[in-house]
């Protein structure tokens, strides 16, 4: 079946995630992305199993990768049920990018079993994406939304979500507001990791705005410097509903029982 059993992460915040993967050739067109936590649906116009429809490039990754199915964005009018959630290439999460002016597949490892990324959001008219949401895909987004568990459409509950920003400006000493990048995911007294090598420092969230966040810094720091974190607080909600446009982050799910 293309199983990899016990797949395990040593990326950073991605540490100690593991599950099981299948992988998958997706086909992809023409300046297409596929982004790592995006949903894969099975391509019912395509055989399962065998070797990828194309010929072999000794320069390709995964060159005579054997894939247990064929797959599609959940996009796609050859989109079936939900086949996995594709990782990323390698520890670092690569994604594919098809630049060679035609459509071609690409061997992707999915996830479907245990905790891994999903590239969440939330529609304009939705619910916000909060921990312990049910994901489920949709035909109209090819990231997944908040909906209710049905088979071939669900992909499993939010267990977390991974910040990962920057603050670009210089920040000072004491209890300071930051304004990083992003301030999806970062709620008041969750703990972040903020910047590297020496500097690094963990420290308790006081309060946050609609683009700051206030916490008690023993160091200075020099921008841009990173921050970093995991919430997990049952029913915090990570991507808001608020705003004209799709919002999505990557999230942590458990795929267990997708379906």
């Amino acid at each position: 079946m293309g199983i990899n059993k016990n797949f395990v992460s040593t990326d950073g915040l991605n540490a100690g995630v593991q599950g099981d993967d299948i992988f998958v050739g997706v086909s992809l067109a023409a300046a297409g992305v596929l982004a790592v936590g995006t949903p894969i649906c099975r391509d019912l116009t395509a055989l399962p199993g065998g070797l990828l429809p194309q010929d072999v490039n000794p320069s390709k990754l995964f060159q005579n990768a054997r894939v247990s199915d064929h797959g599609v964005l959940a996009t796609s009018a050859n989109a079936g049920d939900l086949l996995g959630v594709f990782q990323g290439v390698g520890e670092q999460g690569i994604a594919y990018t098809n630049n060679t002016g035609a459509a071609q597949y690409y061997p992707a490892p999915c996830r479907f079993q245990g905790i891994g990324r999903v590239l969440a959001g939330a529609i304009a008219a939705g619910t916000a994406v909060t921990i312990g949401s049910i994901l489920v895909i949709s035909n109209a987004n090819i990231f997944a939304t908040v909906g209710s568990r049905a088979f071939g459409t669900a992909i499993g509950r939010v267990i977390a979500y991974p910040v990962n920003t920057t603050v670009a400006a210089n920040s000072a000493a004491g209890s300071v507001a930051v304004t990083p990048a992003s301030m999806v995911g970062i709620v008041a007294g969750m703990s972040l990791v903020i910047d590297q090598g020496t500097l690094q420092e963990t420290v308790v969230v006081a309060s946050i705005t609609a683009t700051t966040f206030t916490a008690p810094f023993t160091l200075a720091h020099t921008g841009p410097f990173t921050v970093q974190g995991i919430l997990s607080t049952v029913g915090a909600a990570i991507i808001p509903v608020p705003g004209a446009s799709n919002t999505q982050a990557v999230v942590f799910a458990d795929f267990n029982g997708i379906g």
